[in-house]
């Protein structure tokens, strides 16, 4: 099971943050930077939102599916919930999931390559 600090990072950069990797000093450039992530406005950050524990960073990354995402991820989240078998019930659950399982749910159609 992945942290919430690689569902967020993974999330993060499917949404277009770009991570800038920490750079150490050398003998040829003195100057040390540390890492640091460049947002998909191009503006530096040290953080990226965390996903995991903030429904509205999540809800905002799922507007970047596509429809055919959109059913993936429906259903993941329904498996990570746990399928009850009533319809109703089923779509309830899937709507109230946590910020955490939504993650979860994109992260595995992320990686699973869907369009």
């Amino acid at each position: 099971m992945k942290t919430n600090e690689e569902l967020n990072c993974i999330i993060a950069k499917w949404v277009g943050y770009k991570f800038q990797p920490e750079k150490l000093p050398t003998h040829r450039d003195p100057d040390y930077e540390p890492a640091f992530w460049i947002d998909p406005d191009d503006r530096n950050t040290f953080d990226i939102p965390r996903y995991c524990e903030d429904i509205n960073a999540i809800h905002e990354a799922e507007k970047k599916l596509t429809d055919y995402q959109k059913v993936k991820c429906y259903h993941k989240i329904s498996d990570i919930i746990g399928d009850c078998g009533e319809p109703t019930e089923n779509f309830f659950n899937t709507y109230h999931a946590t910020a955490r399982q939504r993650a979860e749910a994109l992260v595995a159609v992320i990686e699973g390559g869907t369009k």
